[in-house]
């Protein structure tokens, strides 16, 4: 529970500045008939970016996290607790 939370304000502060992202456009028109593209288009056709892009974003929340806690570990052993 404490780790959803943890994401969820990381999500909370990441998403807009994701919402403010523009949507790639690429221009395939010189690569449009080679046959790789077509298989890499069919395979693409398949996987949902949405999905993609939420798994991602989790990904990453979880490193910054980890990083996160890797720094609060390497401050509170630096500390001179006796």
């Amino acid at each position: 529970m404490i780790v959803t939370a943890a994401i969820s304000a990381i999500w909370a502060i990441v998403e807009p500045l994701v919402n403010r992202m523009p949507d790639i456009a690429i221009n395939y028109d010189s690569i449009a008939s080679s046959s790789v593209f077509t298989y890499i288009k069919a395979g693409l056709y398949f996987l949902p970016m949405h999905t993609v892009w939420n798994i991602f974003s989790l990904i990453v929340a979880l490193w910054v996290l980890r990083i996160i806690i890797a720094v609060l570990h390497t401050l509170w052993a630096s500390l001179p607790i006796v």
